[in-house]
């Protein structure tokens, strides 16, 4: 297997294990939750649900203000966060991994949790056009 290719399932693994300690939190005595696709309507915790979302990357945004932008986000009324994870980001060196400050996934996750908002997690290993090599850090020869 090539280098690029393991070293992307290490993030895709870290990122899962970061996405399931997020979720994994509970408030005391909230009952179990369930999201569900029925007679092409979405289902959340028993009722019908709408996704409400907008894109509210973590890494374009400092995280002292990660919180403001949430809460401003909600205030629009949207339930549902999106945001890209760039594997250059956070493995800006091969083997070398990143998860500190602009690259706290995980208290990201956390907070949009606490805020009681979804997020849609749009895990590379491409990303989009806009961000050097589309994601894809520097050592990766795909």
């Amino acid at each position: 297997m090539a280098a690029s290719a393991r070293s992307f399932r290490e993030l895709s693994l870290l990122l899962a294990l970061a996405l399931c300690s997020a979720l994994a939190s509970s408030v005391d005595g909230e009952t179990s939750r369930r999201f569900w696709i029925e007679n092409d309507a979405f289902w959340k915790d028993g009722e019908q649900f709408q996704i409400v979302g907008g894109d509210v990357h973590y890494f374009r945004i400092i995280p002292e203000y990660w919180k403001d932008r949430l809460l401003r986000a909600k205030a629009l009324g949207l339930n549902t966060i999106q945001t890209y994870v760039p594997w250059n980001l956070h493995e800006p060196e091969p083997r070398s991994w990143e998860f500190r400050g602009f690259s706290d996934i995980e208290s990201y996750l956390r907070l949009a949790h606490e805020l009681e908002m979804l997020v849609m997690l749009r895990v590379g290993p491409y990303i989009c056009g806009e961000w050097d090599l589309g994601g894809f850090h520097l050592g990766c020869s795909l």
